[in-house]
């Protein structure tokens, strides 16, 4: 593990993100503010039962078949904004593990910030056989984050996403939970030109296909230009940096390196 410092100053974006915000208070509130496609409809309420902020909170639920395609099943709710290529945005999403969630060795992911199209998130949280993970892929490179041993489980959880996908080295990535920054990434970030030229953000789960009921509970979502205007209730925050430690995978294009070395394709 990394020896803890303190972060650099958290300076606003260079461009205005709408103000968003959400303490999941009532269902037409919420059904107002989100996109619903990717989630049945009784796989989410509005409870009193676990609560962050307000009095009310979001209990999200996924069971064998739901919205099964290609032998995933997903329960997402997605912010409907679409974000430009080259913009910075601000993300924070409140989430409670209930304390007894299944342990299993299989994929889920808690909340992803995704590029318009079929392919993979450009960042996502996962928890696996009782540990969060986060995975990072654009074009053909994958970087894994690794956490702690730190068990998360009953207790709320804050993440903030700072990010500006971008084709070129000036895109970044920086997560934080709670008030320690745990990703710091500078450099391409986005997937190159078959991909749409937008991403949008959005929570909940999604699996690979298993016969195991789960829930978990989310609150406070919140979208826009600064650290102070996503966590407004911390503005003063002194944070610290414990970045998780990371492995990086680049799958070699052998196909068009070897176009490039003049070798034949072959057959």
């Amino acid at each position: 593990m990394r020896p803890e410092s303190k972060v650099r100053k958290i300076f606003d974006t260079t461009t205005k993100i709408p103000i968003f915000q959400s303490s999941f208070e009532s269902e037409l509130e919420v059904k107002e503010k989100f996109r619903f496609d990717k989630i049945e409809d009784h796989a989410w309420q509005i409870t009193a039962d676990e609560k962050h902020f307000g009095r009310k909170g979001l209990r999200i639920t996924i069971d064998k078949g739901y919205k099964l395609a290609k032998n995933t099943e997903r329960s997402e709710i997605q912010d409907p904004l679409k974000v430009s290529l080259d913009d910075e945005a601000w993300y924070r999403i409140d989430f409670k593990i209930p304390k007894d969630f299944p342990k299993i060795d299989n994929r889920l992911v808690i909340w992803q910030l995704k590029q318009a199209g079929d392919g993979n998130p450009l960042i996502a949280m996962e928890y696996e056989n009782g540990k969060l993970k986060l995975k990072q892929r654009f074009d053909r490179t994958k970087i894994n984050y690794y956490q702690s041993k730190e068990d998360f489980k009953d207790r709320w959880i804050r993440i903030v996403v700072h990010a500006k996908a971008s084709h070129s080295e000036s895109g970044f990535i920086n997560v934080y939970l709670n008030n320690t920054q745990i990703i710091q990434y500078k450099g391409q970030t986005a997937h190159h030109s078959k991909w749409k030229q937008i991403t949008y953000f959005k929570f909940g789960l999604y699996r690979d296909v298993i016969d195991v009921p789960m829930y978990m509970y989310y609150d406070e979502y919140r979208r826009g230009s600064s650290w102070n205007e996503v966590v407004p209730e911390n503005k003063n925050a002194i944070l610290v940096k414990n970045l998780w430690r990371l492995k990086v995978k680049k799958k070699v294009n052998w196909l068009e390196l070897n176009r490039k070395n003049g070798v034949s394709d072959g057959i």
